[in-house]
């Protein structure tokens, strides 16, 4: 039996409810900050500041309108604790970073660029993964795609622990050992289509939908979405086997500096244009779940969109 079956129908729902809340949240303030970047970089001022002001209370208001989760066991709750704090945090860092910007436009210094608020969430992301681990289990989708998260986050911090030893990488067996690691990461974002609609089966059973919402209609875009996610997972973790190859080149003083530069850049922007992939793609999940639990079913184009979406 699923560990979702451990959860009355009521609480299940409203858990599922309030986790895409969170998570919609999070992407909009995201969505907001690119949009405070481009009004900043083109020195658009009253912009900015009309943008800052409507978009944070809009948001502040839509996290303090979720409905109320004490009632929850203690399980559900924990699994949500995460996904707040994270919005919350965001949208915080937001604000100050902007604002902070502002200041200086005020005070006759030059801002070209709005520096990009680091969305310093490694600890949460992780922290998350091992909630999902401590309550849920492999038939999950999202604890399957949180662990997956935090093991890449888990990764890369390991390496560039490995790395403080300049001669760790010169130890072939050192190499393998971690390729090994990342041969089974990516091998664990290989999920079938049946095995996806499977846990998407056990999942939407246990939730409460609009009327005529969450049948075979929704869960096929929700498959053809998750399909989508588990690539792009694939893609981010399959691209630690090329920061493997830069560890072991440096180790070995094999790369001049600027091929050394080179290789970073390129990919810096892999994993630039994959996350941005996978967050676009959890937006929709997201926005199409909330639709599904308030609203008859409606002419659905968001997942078109996002799998479009890499910026």
């Amino acid at each position: 039996m699923s560990w979702i079956h451990s959860y009355s129908k009521e609480d299940f729902t409203l858990y599922t409810r309030c986790a895409a809340e969170y998570d919609f949240a999070y992407h909009t303030v995201r969505r907001m900050e690119w949009r405070l970047d481009d009004f900043l970089s083109e020195g658009l001022i009253p912009a900015t500041e009309s943008t800052l002001a409507a978009r944070s209370r809009e948001i502040k208001e839509t996290l303090d309108s979720i409905p109320d989760r004490q009632a929850l066991p203690s399980a559900l709750r924990q699994l949500l604790d995460v996904p707040e704090k994270k919005a919350r945090r965001y949208l915080d860092d937001v604000e100050k970073n902007t604002t902070s910007k502002l200041v200086q436009v005020r005070l006759g210094e030059s801002v070209l660029t709005a520096e990009v608020t680091r969305e310093d969430d490694s600890s949460l992301t992780i922290l998350a993964a091992r909630h999902q681990a401590q309550h849920k289990d492999d038939d999950d989708l999202y604890c399957l795609s949180a662990s997956i998260h935090g093991r890449v986050i888990t990764m890369i911090n390991d390496l560039e622990e490995a790395q403080r030893n300049s001669n760790f990488f010169k130890q072939v067996n050192n190499v393998r050992h971690f390729k090994n690691r990342i041969d089974k990461l990516v091998k664990s974002c290989e999920l079938d289509d049946d095995d996806i609609r499977t846990r998407l089966e056990i999942w939407a059973s246990h939730i409460t939908f609009a009327s005529g919402r969450g049948g075979n209609s929704d869960q096929g875009e929700w498959l053809v979405g998750w399909r989508a996610m588990f690539v792009c997972l694939k893609d981010i973790a399959d691209n630690l086997h090329r920061l493997l190859i830069l560890a072991e080149a440096t180790a070995h003083e094999d790369w001049s500096s600027n091929k050394q530069a080179v290789w970073l850049k390129q990919l810096k922007d892999r994993f630039q244009k994959d996350n941005n992939t996978l967050r676009s793609l959890q937006r929709w999940l997201a926005q199409s779940i909330l639709s599904a639990l308030t609203t008859p079913k409606p002419k659905d184009f968001f997942l078109a969109r996002a799998l479009r979406l890499s910026t």
